[in-house]
């Protein structure tokens, strides 16, 4: 640090206040010593943004000198290509790679009404990524056996309260709206409301609530 920022200071950094030293000295000689160690932080800071500096370059002119288009089973994967030289030897072979597994093209929901008007009724439901199947009180097509479920006993169920869909292969339910809505009962007895129109993730041992009716699931 520059001591000119204080011209009459009669010590240097390096000195230790002592009694003899008047407050505005000691006061004077603090300042000094915090501007020396910015100083040396600051130093630091930059010597270790000029390296970074300087390895990224060098990283950027070395893939710039990198052949472009090089397709070697070396430069693919290591691994790879050291599998592929022995099997020239024949002393290996290359495994075969495993495929993603496709997601199912439909699915099968064994709706099971546990309390309510309806307690002691099953349905059992196909749904596929185009087909969905519909809830509620209505006593329409798309609620009838293997289309949907007719909950027309419950008043407290709306005519079109919700609806079991597929979606990348896994089955949801979705509140559509209903004017007493959805709760999924959970194993220790308390009760989670469902938000309109998000859909939740159905699962064998799934307990739903729509209206007075309590209903659980099962997934084949």
């Amino acid at each position: 640090p520059d001591t000119c920022i204080f011209p009459a200071f009669p010590y240097t950094i390096d000195d230790v206040p002592s009694e003899n030293w008047t407050v505005e000295e000691v006061f004077q000689w603090t300042l000094l010593k915090s501007h020396q160690a910015t100083d040396e932080k600051f130093d630091n800071t930059e010597q270790m943004l000029r390296q970074q500096l300087e390895e990224g370059v060098q990283l950027i002119l070395n893939l710039q000198k990198a052949p472009l288009g090089d397709t070697s089973i070396e430069n693919q994967n290591p691994n790879a290509a050291a599998v592929e030289k022995m099997n020239h030897k024949g002393t290996a072979k290359t495994l075969p790679v495993s495929k993603p597994k496709a997601a199912a093209s439909s699915l099968t929901i064994v709706v099971t009404i546990v309390a309510g008007e309806h307690e002691g009724t099953t349905h059992e439901l196909t749904i596929t990524p185009k087909k969905e199947a519909l809830l509620g009180r209505s006593r329409g097509k798309k609620f009838k056996k293997g289309n949907g479920v007719s909950l027309y006993k419950d008043v407290e169920v709306s005519t079109t309260h919700g609806t079991f869909k597929m979606v990348d292969g896994k089955p949801f339910f979705v509140d559509t709206g209903s004017t007493n809505g959805t709760k999924i009962v959970m194993s220790n007895g308390s009760e989670l409301d469902l938000d309109p129109d998000d859909p939740y993730a159905l699962s064998t041992g799934t307990v739903l609530k729509c209206g007075a009716t309590v209903m659980e699931i099962t997934i084949r």
